[in-house]
C-alpha cells in the first residue's frame, strides 16, 4: 500500500432534500422559511387542495394568476407573515448554533459563509455585465445584514445567563405559544368561558333548559375529538429536542395541577355542572 495515498475526500450520498430532512428531524435544524411574500403564497398553494386539480405544467402560471389578482390587503398579510417567519427563523437557528458541539458549530458557520459565496457566483453567471455589479451589491449588503443578524443572536444566546433555566424556558415560551388550547371539561365549562353577563354564571346556567345543556355537552365532545387530533399534530412537528423539553414541563405543569387549591377549583366547576343537571332532571320529571 502506497504510504503517501491520501483517500479521497468523503462524500454524502444523501441529497440536498434528504440532508435537509435529516437535519430537521435528527439535528432539530430550523426550516428556513420562504424569502418573499410570493414565495410564501406559492408554497402554500402547492399544498393545498385547490391547485390538485389543476395540471402540473399549469400550476406556477395558474399561482401567479392569482396573486396578480389579490389585492393590496391581501398582499401585505402575507410581507408581514413572511416578516415574522424569518424573524422566528433567526431567532431558531442561533438557539440551534448554540446548541451545537463547537466543532460543529464552527462547521454550520462556515456552511453559512459557503453559501454566500455560492450565490455571488451565480449572480455573476447568470447577470449581463451592466447589471452584474448593481445586483451583486445589493444582494451582497443584504446576505451580509442577515449573516450579522444571525452571528449576532448567536453571540447574545452565548453571553452568561442569568441563571441555567433561561434558555430552556426561552424554548418553552415559543413550544407552549403552539400548544393547542385544551377544550373546557364540560358544558359549564364552556358557558363559563363565553359568558360574558354580570349575574353569577353558575346562576344563569342553572337557568338553561335541558336540550340547551345537552347541546354544550355535545360541542365540548366534538372539541375534545378536534384536541386530540390537534394535539398529535402538535406532537409530531416538533424536534426531539423540543419534544423532551416539552415532556420535561408538563411534568411539571401535571404536579402543579395536583395542587389543593387548583383541584377544588376544578372540583367545583363539575359539582355545578352535575348538580345543574340533577335540577334539570327534576325539573322535567316534575
Amino acid at each position: 500500500m502506497n504510504p503517501d495515498f491520501e483517500p479521497p475526500p468523503f462524500k454524502s450520498i444523501l441529497t440536498k432534500e434528504e440532508r435537509a430532512l435529516k437535519e430537521r428531524l435528527l439535528d432539530g435544524k430550523p426550516v428556513k422559511p420562504p424569502n418573499s411574500a410570493y414565495s410564501l403564497f406559492s408554497t402554500k398553494m402547492l399544498q393545498s387542495e385547490e391547485i390538485k386539480s389543476c395540471p402540473l405544467k399549469d400550476r406556477m402560471n395558474y399561482i401567479s394568476g392569482l396573486w396578480k389578482n389579490m389585492s393590496e390587503m391581501e398582499k401585505k398579510e402575507y410581507i408581514d407573515q413572511t416578516k415574522q417567519l424569518i424573524e422566528q427563523y433567526k431567532l431558531d437557528y442561533a438557539s440551534y448554533i448554540k446548541a451545537l458541539p463547537k466543532e460543529k458549530r464552527q462547521e454550520e458557520l462556515k456552511t453559512l459563509s459557503k453559501r454566500k459565496q455560492k450565490s455571488m457566483s451565480e449572480i455573476n453567471n447568470h447577470t449581463p455585465k451592466k447589471k452584474r455589479k448593481e445586483k451583486a451589491v445589493k444582494v451582497e449588503v443584504k446576505e451580509e445584514e442577515e449573516e450579522e443578524e444571525v452571528q449576532e443572536e448567536v453571540s447574545l444566546s452565548e453571553q452568561p445567563l442569568e441563571n441555567d433555566n433561561e434558555v430552556e424556558e426561552s424554548l418553552m415560551a415559543k413550544i407552549v405559544a403552539l400548544e393547542p388550547e385544551q377544550p373546557p371539561l364540560n358544558a359549564f365549562g364552556l358557558f363559563l368561558k363565553n359568558y360574558s353577563g354580570k349575574k353569577p354564571a353558575k346562576d344563569e346556567f342553572n337557568k338553561l333548559s335541558r336540550a340547551e345543556k345537552r347541546k354544550l355537552e355535545k360541542e365540548v365532545q366534538n372539541l375534545k375529538k378536534a384536541y386530540i387530533k390537534d394535539y398529535e399534530e402538535f406532537l409530531n412537528g416538533l424536534t426531539k429536542k423540543q419534544l423532551k423539553t416539552f415532556s420535561k414541563w408538563s411534568k411539571k405543569r401535571d404536579e402543579n395541577k395536583k395542587d389543593p387549591e387548583i383541584s377544588k377549583m376544578g372540583k367545583a366547576e363539575a359539582e355545578v355542572s352535575s348538580s345543574s343537571d340533577s335540577e334539570s332532571d327534576s325539573s322535567s320529571s316534575s
